[in-house]
């Protein structure tokens, strides 16, 4: 089966885990072996639960700083080459004689900051069911901004998710992580769900 992509389809999957009451896992691949394993372990979930069509959402990131791992990808360290591999190899893993064809895979970029990120984001936005614009190091207010001009730029064409703070590394000196607000969320939905 193809990657979902389209946007309507994506929401309609959405909709269906909430008024199932399940999860829609996110699972990060470093590479090639790691995307196989995320997509063997979601097959074998399947088989377990008898979902042969079981969704399953495979993300990476490109130049996130923590953790840039499409800059790994590849000897020559470009992130736009490591996002065509992987996009490559997903599209591959789902072709009609693999053995994970049926499983719903939907792609997600995700921790995409808008100044390291650009050409991603907006290159590869019809090949992503999702990305998460992670303005989370900027003042809460540009963030929303950065965030909400995204989200009116690519209006239905992808799932576009928001960071409202960063989650310290464990290996972070201070150890200190600020509890976001019911404003600030309500703030940043406020600014990018009206396009849903």
């Amino acid at each position: 089966m193809p990657l979902i992509t389209d946007y309507k389809r994506v929401k309609k999957i959405y909709q269906n885990a909430a008024e199932l009451g399940v999860a829609l896992p996110v699972f990060c691949a470093e590479d090639r072996e790691t995307l196989e394993a995320i997509l063997a372990s979601a097959l074998e979930m399947g088989k377990e639960i008898g979902v042969d069509d079981i969704p399953i959402i495979t993300a990476w990131t490109s130049r996130y700083p923590a953790r840039a791992q499409m800059t790994l990808l590849t000897a020559c360290g470009d992130p736009r080459l490591g996002t065509q591999l992987m996009l490559s190899d997903l599209n591959t893993f789902m072709e009609d004689t693999s053995p994970y064809r049926k499983l719903l895979v939907i792609p997600h970029l995700d921790h995409a900051f808008p100044w390291l990120d650009g050409n991603i984001l907006y290159d590869f936005v019809d090949q992503f069911a999702s990305v998460m614009c992670d303005a989370s190091k900027k003042p809460f207010n540009e963030n929303i901004q950065l965030t909400s001009e995204y989200a009116k730029k690519v209006h239905g064409r992808i799932i576009v998710e928001g960071a409202v703070d960063v989650v310290p590394e464990s290996s972070g000196n201070d150890g200190k992580n600020q509890i976001t607000t019911v404003e600030q969320t309500s703030a940043l939905l406020n600014n990018i769900c009206f396009l849903l």
